[in-house]
């Protein structure tokens, strides 16, 4: 797995799963199998994706739709 922090990245040996159990769900959410990002650095959703301040675009899975859109409400 790969954790971004600002402009770096980590490689990890830990599973999605695993980090979001110990991240603070007021603080992240998952939007997709392969992505968990801070609620804070969403600037826009829009149909199937997000985008952050960094300008980054990532898809948002069915799975986790509802839970994100539920968060922006």
């Amino acid at each position: 797995m790969k954790v971004f922090i600002h402009e770096a990245h980590y490689l990890s040996a830990i599973t999605t799963s695993e980090i979001e159990q110990k991240l603070d769900k007021k603080l992240f959410i998952r939007i997709h199998k392969s992505h968990i990002v801070a609620l804070d650095r969403i600037v826009k959703v829009s149909g199937g994706q997000i985008e952050l301040d960094t300008g980054v675009i990532l898809p948002i899975g069915n799975t986790y739709k509802r839970e994100l859109l539920e968060a922006f409400q």
